[in-house]
């Protein structure tokens, strides 16, 4: 997958920090997913310009026909520069930045024919809620209890404080440095369990042995 990091392209802004850090992890679990597609490209906080305007988005997702990484300048501009991206992604957490990602990123999008568009509402003190459209079918963004990207063939799903990928086959996605972590854990649990079978086991001995002497 060609890829363009966030240290590379990111234009923070007065985003908040929790905010860019739930960026920086949808970023890194879609790196992963996308790894295996040589011609999928996933930029980080792009300007986009066509027709004399221009919007930046959180992140944007190609899967075919992308446009090298060396060519990419500040400003993206469709079509001179390539095709639009097959998916975008928006992460709001206040009510004027959602009104901004529902109407005139909303209708960018839709000029630029994106198949999918997700708008993730993270205010503060609540739960998830997304927004899901398909702007290349005229379809604006509503609420959703999970948001199925067919582009990617994932599904986005909001649990409580937790915002959680999987593919259409129910795989939960995770970046490298999850699936790190949860491998760490599963390995802790069971070294833990080892050593509490072999403690059982060396009192069961123990008892037998004391059983045998009498």
């Amino acid at each position: 997958m060609k890829k363009a990091g966030m240290s590379e392209c990111c234009r923070c802004g007065s985003k908040p920090l929790r905010l860019w850090q739930l960026v920086g992890t949808l970023w890194e679990r879609l790196e992963g997913y996308l790894e295996q597609q040589k011609e999928a490209l996933l930029l980080v906080s792009p300007v986009f310009a066509l027709g004399g305007e221009q919007q930046v988005f959180d992140l944007a997702l190609f899967l075919h026909d992308a446009p090298s990484i060396d060519r990419l300048g500040a400003v993206y501009r469709i079509p001179e520069d390539g095709p639009a991206p097959d998916a975008i992604v928006e992460v709001v957490g206040d009510v004027a930045a959602l009104g901004e990602a529902l109407s005139p990123k909303a209708d960018f999008c839709q000029e630029m024919g994106v198949h999918d568009y997700l708008v993730v509402e993270h205010f503060p003190n609540r739960p998830f809620q997304l927004w899901y459209g398909k702007p290349a079918a005229k379809e604006r963004p509503r609420v959703v209890a999970e948001a199925v990207l067919t582009s990617l063939k994932l599904v986005v799903r909001p649990e409580g404080d937790r915002l959680r990928l999987f593919t259409l086959e129910g795989e939960e996605v995770l970046s490298p440095r999850e699936v790190l972590t949860k491998e760490r854990a599963r390995r802790e649990a069971l070294e833990q369990l080892v050593a509490e079978l072999s403690r059982r086991v060396a009192e069961l001995g123990q008892l037998l042995q004391g059983q045998v002497s009498l």
